[in-house]
């Protein structure tokens, strides 16, 4: 992206740390449903559980048992699959495959007339959409979405919630089975349980469900959104519990990262204030998760950016920038940054609560990832603000890392960096006039001679900016020095970037 393409940025996609952070718990957004709570994972948790041969054996004779088809003996034989596929250490989930079983159990998960039945095989299916991509497409070439959608709008609660969990599993995937349950309009049903009545059981399964439908690159149309957005506002008044939170504001963020006119939606429904208190709560994830909400808000309209800092959004993201947590501290300088390209208001409301101090620890020892957010805040705030808080730059301590920040290998940062340079050369004419302190640190310090050399280098941006830093404001004391040796270096024409 070049530099002066945008000084507002927006998370088009959810962010590489993100991105890893679901591939390594993939297991969160996939559940079973268990016989009996497990209290510990190591292996003396499972020693009550039978070998594999055994557990094999009993599956060969439940299977023996469902093809009699009676209803007594197939309730039974489901509540014996279902205990064999709640197993641990040895779940014979692609056994019971093989054997053809899963035509068998969705034929029971269609059979409103047994709700017992049903919710028996409904929780056996919940457990073999838990497994492998192969094996949940073993339920979904078998028509499982339509059964699994017609039994989450049962009237039992817990049929309606078993087939919701399945379901959640199914979108917990990948993008391909997220694409197919949203093809076949599996939202509406999941948000149609989530109402008044309903257990905490069952909206904490359909909040799942959609937090799921939500992920990857999965996209809601606007009207699709706006009801998911409903239903992620009451639970973020109620806070009933860290999950439900969790999962809203995850859901939040995906709904907003297309930014556009779902910015505008989000602020009217006077949740912000909510999602700055939420920036500082104890579950790094629903931190992360509400600063990263916070970052795409603020990437929009100036007005509606304020909403975020009437809201008391500075203080908390200032606060976050201090996190213990890199990521924190990342996306908390993202947030600032798009602050910092607002109105010179604004600017000035950061420069108030001393940013430039916090950016300049950022700058001077912090992780690479977060170095490269807070040089856009800097670069930002020096372009935006008015030239007399050039003081502040001075005495934040930003010119005396200088050096070294101009000698970053990362062509990226070092633009961000150039920019900066411009901008506080720029604001010092402006304020000083002729005895300009930041041009002289410059000149005097090895400042001067870096930038000569980043001149040359094989990065277009970089190259113009240093040109540009040059014939600005030092291109006089060449010209000097080359008429006192007897030549004229005007040097080239200034480039206009």
């Amino acid at each position: 992206m070049c530099i002066r393409d945008s000084y507002k940025r927006q998370r088009d996609d959810m962010a590489e740390s993100l991105r890893k952070k679901i591939r390594e718990a993939k297991f969160k957004s996939k559940r079973m449903d268990e016989h009996e709570p497990v209290l510990s994972q190591n292996i003396s948790a499972f020693s009550n559980e039978p070998p594999p041969e055994e557990i094999s054996a009993k599956l060969l004779a439940v299977t023996q048992k469902l093809k009699e088809n009676t209803k007594e003996k197939s309730l039974e034989a489901l509540k014996e699959v279902r205990l064999l596929l709640s197993y641990k250490v040895f779940t014979p989930t692609q056994e019971l495959i093989d054997l053809g079983l899963v035509p068998v159990l969705l034929n029971f998960a269609g059979q409103e007339e047994f709700p017992e039945l049903q919710f028996e095989a409904l929780w056996c299916l919940t457990n073999i959409a838990a497994g492998s991509e192969d094996q949940v497409f073993s339920l979904l070439n078998h028509q499982a979405i339509l059964i699994l959608k017609k039994a989450a709008a049962s009237p039992h609660e817990s049929n309606r919630s078993q087939a919701i969990w399945a379901l959640a599993n199914i979108a917990g995937e990948n993008d391909l089975t997220r694409s197919l349950l949203l093809k076949e309009n599996v939202l509406p049903v999941v948000i149609g349980s989530v109402g008044d009545g309903a257990s905490c059981s069952l909206v904490k399964s359909c909040v799942w469900c959609i937090a799921n439908l939500c992920r990857g690159k999965s996209r809601l149309e606007l009207s699709a959104a706006l009801s998911v957005l409903k239903v992620v506002v009451e639970i973020l008044k109620k806070q009933e519990s860290v999950e439900l939170i969790k999962n809203a504001v995850w859901i939040l963020h995906f709904v907003l990262k297309e930014g556009g006119e779902r910015i505008g939606y989000v602020i009217g429904t006077q949740i912000v204030p909510i999602i700055v208190k939420l920036a500082g709560h104890a579950d790094m994830d629903i931190s992360v998760s509400c600063i990263r909400i916070l970052g795409t808000i603020t990437s929009g309209l100036d007005t509606e950016t304020q909403t975020v800092i009437n809201a008391g959004g500075i203080e908390a993201l200032k606060n976050a920038m201090q996190s213990s947590s890199v990521n924190t501290r990342k996306e908390a300088c993202w947030a600032i940054s798009n602050i910092a390209a607002g109105t010179s208001d604004q600017v000035t409301q950061l420069i108030n609560v001393d940013i430039l101090f916090l950016a300049y620890n950022v700058l001077k020892e912090d992780d690479f990832k977060v170095k490269i957010e807070a040089a856009w805040i800097i670069s930002n705030i020096t372009s935006k603000m008015e030239a007399k808080y050039i003081t502040y730059v001075l005495n934040s301590g930003l010119l005396t890392i200088l050096p070294t920040l101009l000698k970053a290998n990362d062509a990226k940062l070092l633009g961000v960096i150039l920019q900066f340079v411009v901008n506080i050369l720029r604001k010092a004419k402006v304020f000083y006039g002729d005895v300009n302190p930041v041009e002289s640190y410059i000149m005097k310090s090895e400042c001067i001679g870096i930038v000569e050399g980043l001149q040359y280098h094989s990065n277009q941006i970089i190259y113009m900016f240093a040109i540009k830093i040059i014939e600005e404001n030092f291109a006089q004391d060449y010209v000097e020095e080359d008429l006192g040796s007897g030549n004229i270096n005007v040097g080239t024409s200034i480039f206009d970037f």
